[in-house]
């Protein structure tokens, strides 16, 4: 009986070690999804920036050659 108390203890214990790593492996996780979600944002915010840089160069290169186009018309 002492044997069985014994090894049941040893699997209640590995059980316990099991769930203290998923614990931790569920903490990181969440962790990590916070941290993707700021660099989504960051991302997002840099990539509509750069497409108004982009609108604003192309209309500062087109504008000298406005005038010559409606003449033209």
């Amino acid at each position: 009986m002492a044997a069985l108390v014994e090894a049941q203890g040893h699997q209640i214990n590995d059980i316990e070690s099991h769930v203290a790593h998923a614990s931790s492996f569920v903490r990181r996780g969440t962790e990590q999804l916070s941290e993707a979600r700021e660099y989504q944002k960051s991302s997002r915010k840099w990539t509509c920036i750069a497409i108004l840089a982009g609108v604003v160069l192309i209309i500062v290169l087109l504008l000298p050659f406005i005038p010559h186009l409606l003449a033209l018309l």
